[in-house]
């Protein structure tokens, strides 16, 4: 049987009405089948602790967490070694512990720090966050200078989620004669 011209001309007609019908009909497979699987957000991080260890210069080692560690309760001129130190140390790495779903990675979450020795910030700073491990966990560092004389106000918190979940902390440095 052979096709008439009007045949063609219909099939051509109809041509734009078939495509979109296609086009929708994949628009609306992946839009209810296959879009929930990238949408899934990761829960909330949470911060499950916040650590800093003296950095002692003399030796190139770290103290314990002196962080509510009472083994470092008289944190009394430890830039000269003096009171629980042991050793002189003018600077402190801080840790912040983030806990979430193991393998878990979004790109848009970071911790932020402020650090503040009354009413002086010394350090305000965000840190990218890697992928959790197996346990849930990583750790994102920082670095604070020229610290052992005076008390320092740790104050973290998770950006870039819903929830801004924060922990704080204060290290009771003195100094004097």
């Amino acid at each position: 049987m052979q096709k008439s011209e009007s045949d063609s001309k219909l099939y051509f007609r109809n041509l734009p009405t078939l495509l979109f019908g296609a086009t929708f009909g994949l628009g609306l497979i992946f839009f209810l089948f296959i879009s929930p699987a990238f949408s899934q957000k990761t829960p909330g991080y949470k911060i499950s602790s916040l650590r800093a260890k003296l950095f002692f210069y003399q030796t190139g080692d770290f103290s314990e967490n002196i962080v509510d560690n009472k083994k470092y309760q008289n944190l009394w001129n430890t830039t000269i070694g003096e009171g629980d130190a042991g050793s002189p140390s003018e600077a402190l790495l801080v840790l912040v512990e983030i806990a979430g779903t193991p393998g878990s990675y979004e790109s848009t979450r970071k911790v932020h720090l402020i650090a503040t020795e009354g009413k002086k910030t010394i350090l305000n700073k965000n840190a990218e966050l890697g992928i959790l491990s197996e346990k849930g966990r990583c750790f994102a560092g920082f670095w604070l200078y020229d610290t052992g004389i005076n008390p320092i106000q740790l104050s973290a918190e998770i950006i870039g989620q819903a929830d801004r979940p924060r922990l704080s902390k204060t290290i009771d440095f003195q100094g004097g004669e």
